[in-house]
């Protein structure tokens, strides 16, 4: 089994992605998508460095393409997620995430500091 990073910057030179996002002010940062279409949840292991201060949430929709720059196309899950949100030092958490739903995502709201997030969850490649 392997990783797949749900946090990733993109370098406005070579295209190329980056493990991490960095956050900082009073801004809101989304995560890729994860997939879970065939599954009943997931391990997600989030880690964020510096001086953070700020919100985790789950959020999950059934559209086929659901929109990627805000909340429209989503529903906050507050049933299946529990985050262990940064509290201004660097940290880390482990969450079993429970739900059937095709598309997830972390929504994650700055309200101090700085730092960078990083995201993993596990994925089953089957030969």
């Amino acid at each position: 089994m392997s990783s797949y990073s749900i946090f990733n910057t993109a370098d406005g030179i070579t295209g190329d992605s980056q493990e991490g996002i960095a956050v900082t002010g009073t801004n809101t940062y989304y995560s890729n998508l994860i997939s879970n279409k065939h599954s009943s949840g997931f391990g997600l292991h989030l880690q964020w460095t510096g001086t953070p201060t700020g919100t985790f949430t789950f959020w999950v929709s059934d559209k086929p393409n659901p929109s990627l720059t805000d909340d429209t196309d989503w529903v906050n899950d507050t049933t299946g997620f529990t985050a262990s949100n940064p509290a201004g030092s660097a940290s880390k958490a482990q969450h079993n995430v429970a739900h059937r739903h095709a598309w997830g995502r972390i929504k994650y709201v700055n309200a101090t500091g700085s730092g960078v997030l990083l995201g993993w969850v596990p994925v089953n490649r089957h030969a």
